[in-house]
C-alpha cells in the first residue's frame, strides 16, 4: 500500500515556522509550488492556521485544472469553510471576517460547545512581526465551554 504524502500549508506569515519544517510550506510557497510543478508530488493538503479560505479555494480550482488526475486532496477543508459564513460575525461580534479566530461553535455536549481555532492571515494578531512560535494575545485554553 503507498503511503500518502502530505503537505501543511501556513500561511505567509509563518514563513519562518515553515523554512524550518520540511512538511511544512506558506501558501505563497505552495502557489508557486503549483505553477513550476509538472507534476505535484503530494497526495494530500492539510490546512494549517494563516490560510485564507478564497486564496486557497481559488488555488485548489487550478491544481483540479493542471493536474487533472492526480490533484491532491484537502482533507480539513472544514478548517476554514466558516470564513464564509456571515453567521460567525453575529455570534462572535467581529466585524471583520479576517479577525475572527474560531470557527462556529457547535455544541458538543447537552451542555457544552466547541469551535476550531481558524487564524486568517490577515488578522489583527498578526499585525506585529511573527518568530511562528506563537500567536501574541492568544491564551488557546483546549477545552469545551460549558453554559
Amino acid at each position: 500500500m503507498k503511503s500518502e504524502k502530505s503537505v501543511i500549508v501556513v500561511g505567509d506569515k509563518f514563513r519562518e515556522f515553515s523554512d524550518n519544517h520540511d512538511h511544512i510550506v506558506t501558501l505563497g510557497q505552495f502557489e508557486k509550488m503549483i505553477w513550476e510543478a509538472q507534476d505535484l508530488p503530494i497526495d494530500q493538503i492539510v490546512v494549517g492556521q494563516g490560510v485564507c479560505h478564497q486564496r486557497l479555494s481559488g488555488l485548489q480550482a487550478i491544481m483540479q485544472r493542471r493536474f487533472t488526475d492526480s490533484s491532491p486532496r484537502i482533507v480539513n477543508y472544514e478548517q476554514i469553510a466558516d470564513q464564509l459564513n456571515p453567521a460567525l460575525r453575529q455570534v462572535t461580534h467581529k466585524h471583520h471576517a479576517q479577525n475572527i479566530i474560531i470557527s462556529v461553535p457547535r455544541q458538543s455536549s447537552v451542555s457544552g460547545y466547541q469551535s476550531k481555532l481558524a487564524i486568517h492571515d490577515a488578522t489583527e494578531l498578526l499585525g506585529d512581526p511573527m518568530t511562528g512560535q506563537h500567536i501574541q494575545g492568544f491564551t488557546g485554553a483546549n477545552e469545551e465551554i460549558r453554559l
